[in-house]
């Protein structure tokens, strides 16, 4: 169902060090629509490419922030050699999630 594999990248402070943890996740590239292109652009962001994944996945990239107590997700994705910031996740049915990425 899955054609590409990227990883998830979530960003977490431990005392003055930041660690990075990398989770691989099954995904589909998609192409940005154009409204999601437009209302992205008008915040001063460019979206380039959209995901789909699996909500199971995408959760695995969760922890606990431990000066909030409130759950922390990826904010980066790595494709095919490239790092994008994640901008806006959006969830759908069937237990899919699509993630904007620029």
């Amino acid at each position: 169902m899955y054609k590409d594999v990227a990883q998830l990248i979530r960003l977490s402070t431990n005392n003055s060090e930041v660690e990075e943890t990398r989770i691989d996740v099954f995904v589909n590239k998609k192409s940005v629509a154009r409204q999601e292109f437009y209302a992205v652009y008008q915040l001063g962001l460019k979206a380039i490419y959209a995901f789909e994944m699996r909500i199971e996945d995408y959760e695995l990239s969760k922890a606990i922030d431990k000066f909030t107590n409130k759950p922390v997700y990826a904010t980066k994705i790595m494709y095919e050699g490239g790092e994008y910031d994640i901008i806006r996740t959006y969830e759908k049915k069937n237990g899919i999630i699509e993630i904007t990425v620029g």
